[in-house]
């Protein structure tokens, strides 16, 4: 199955490959930790821009070059029948961020177990030790930007059924009372959710908002809602220092709906790779921003129809993320399929 998104990535062609990955002492996991909280995980305020930052940002306009003629996704899209779904509400169009308890979902052990189970075929940690930060896994495959390597990566995923359970429980837990919150609140003609015993909303730059999520109020929940979540997962990563970036594209043009949303979240520290998804705040605003968010923390966009891409890994540290797309409701029509597209993603389908 062809995997897209972020991991569509392209070689500039006009700039040499960079040089190898340049030899480092392994990251220790006390020295990872402290990094993290560093970037206090649960602040609600962005931080300005670093030099680093900065340095990544400077491949906006770079990666937006190439992208000004309209792809085969988009040509064909515009010939395509349209899903049978009324439009998205608005409050779920919006750029949103979630927190999730860490030690209750462990997600980074789980894909420092995922990747060490791969054995050879994708890469390998420095030797020494049997706990090592992700950050250090070293790939001896171009698994950002081989098709053959993604499908590899795609299938270790699709066959992990501990990394599976560790996805489900946070989706299911974590991620749908979130977007069922989201729609009680908007059947209630509710323009905020700040009153609500799950929610806190704080803008944020780029026209979103910040929301931390509590389970517990899956319980006050009233009329059952259908969600169609993307299974397995997308797991992106992308070694440094390489020139490679995931292109600027809205995922429309891969088939998905709009009546799906994008959830995106890092598995290593950002702090480290220096590299991130990039998003537009709405469909053609062209304002990019770094979605620079920590372990943690799970950034919610619109991606069907919001522009979005990855520049370039310019650190010696490995950059993991992983990214899925729920089907909301009424909104997602289920039997609808872009019959342009080569494959599609598998989704489950569960009530709440």
């Amino acid at each position: 199955m062809t995997s897209h998104g972020e991991a569509h990535a392209e070689v500039n062609q006009r700039r040499p490959v960079v040089e190898k990955r340049q030899p480092r002492a392994p990251l220790r996991l006390p020295e990872r930790r402290q990094l993290e909280t560093s970037h206090d995980a649960h602040s609600c305020a962005r931080e300005p821009l670093t030099s680093a930052s900065a340095q990544e940002g400077q491949s906006v306009a770079a990666v937006s070059e190439s992208c000004r003629q309209l792809t085969k996704g988009e040509l064909f899209l515009q010939s395509e029948p349209r899903p049978n779904a009324p439009p998205l509400p608005a409050c779920l169009r919006s750029e949103r961020r979630l927190y999730f308890d860490t030690a209750q979902h462990q997600l980074y052990q789980a894909a420092c177990a995922l990747l060490k189970r791969t054995g050879d075929r994708l890469g390998t940690f420095p030797a020494g030790s049997s706990v090592t930060p992700l950050e250090d896994f070293q790939p001896t495959v171009d698994v950002f930007r081989s098709f053959k390597a993604r499908q590899i990566l795609y299938r270790a995923v699709a066959e992990d059924a501990s990394f599976l359970e560790a996805y489900e429980q946070l989706v299911c837990s974590v991620v749908l009372p979130y977007l069922k919150g989201m729609l009680e609140a908007h059947e209630r003609d509710c323009p905020s959710v700040a009153g609500h015993a799950a929610f806190a909303d704080e803008s944020i730059a780029g026209g979103g908002y910040h929301v931390a999520v509590s389970c517990r109020a899956a319980g006050s929940f009233s009329s059952p809602k259908r969600f169609f979540y993307q299974f397995p997962p997308s797991v992106r990563v992308q070694p440094g220092p390489r020139d490679h970036f995931g292109r600027r594209h809205r995922d429309a043009e891969y088939g998905h709906q709009e009546g799906e949303i994008n959830f995106w979240m890092p598995l290593t520290a950002h702090v480290l790779t220096r590299t991130c998804l990039w998003v537009e705040s709405t469909p053609g605003a062209h304002d990019f921003h770094p979605l620079d968010i920590p372990y943690g923390c799970i950034a919610a966009f619109h991606g069907t129809l919001c522009q979005h891409f990855v520049p370039p890994n310019s650190t010696s540290y490995t950059r993991v993320s992983l990214d899925f797309r729920v089907g909301v409701d009424s909104y997602f029509d289920p039997s609808w399929q872009f019959k342009s597209a080569k494959a599609q993603h598998g989704r489950k389908e569960m009530s709440l």
